[in-house]
């Protein structure tokens, strides 16, 4: 099976696209199929953003708020930043794997270091901490973090209590709850 953006789906397909890519490459782009970027874009794919190391009750709740979303994962790299990463694929990347913009692209990709690409890393592993769902996360939480672990909970705890009766009085309010089966007439 094939994903969004990958160019054919067997083997000549993608030798194809590969060769196509090759002769439709821009001077400038230069790469030769022994280049580390030629038939990668892996950095085309998504987008990480940094954020504060969460150190406030309410900043762990934003990181299982993100790990609940589908695509979205949260790491830390080896300098000790945290990031949110949104698996994404760059409108202008094309099927071959090329840039459909390479000499307007954004200065964020010109400035790329392809040796600091994941690709580049072996069998490393690319982060020191990587979360791609909240109880990856909760599980390390408690581990590496006890005591803010054990905080966290009482302030879900007392934050839930505190909101439950005034949120489902406005659910109530919009829908029946539970949910009344109308009688067919």
């Amino acid at each position: 099976m094939r994903k969004n953006g990958e160019a054919g789906g067997s083997p000549l397909g993608r030798t194809l696209a590969r060769r196509r890519a090759q002769r439709r490459a821009p001077s400038a782009v230069g790469l030769a199929a022994d280049h580390p970027c030629f038939d990668c874009a892996q950095c085309c794919r998504y987008v990480a953003i940094e954020i504060d190391a969460p150190t406030a009750m309410h900043e762990y709740d934003y990181l299982i708020w993100y790990l609940v979303h589908p695509g979205v994962s949260v790491f830390v790299d080896f300098d000790g930043g945290w990031f949110v990463k949104f698996e994404t694929r760059c409108r202008h990347l094309e099927p071959t794997g090329m840039c459909g913009i390479y000499e307007t692209r954004p200065v964020i990709c010109r400035e790329f270091d392809h040796n600091e690409c994941e690709r580049q890393l072996g069998d490393e592993p690319a982060d020191k901490w990587l979360f791609t769902n909240s109880d990856e996360f909760l599980s390390w939480f408690e581990r590496q973090r006890p005591k803010a672990f054990r905080r966290f909970r009482e302030w879900q705890s007392r934050h839930r209590k505190k909101r439950m009766p005034k949120e489902l009085g406005r659910v109530r309010e919009m829908a029946p709850w539970p949910p009344r089966e109308t009688a067919r007439r």
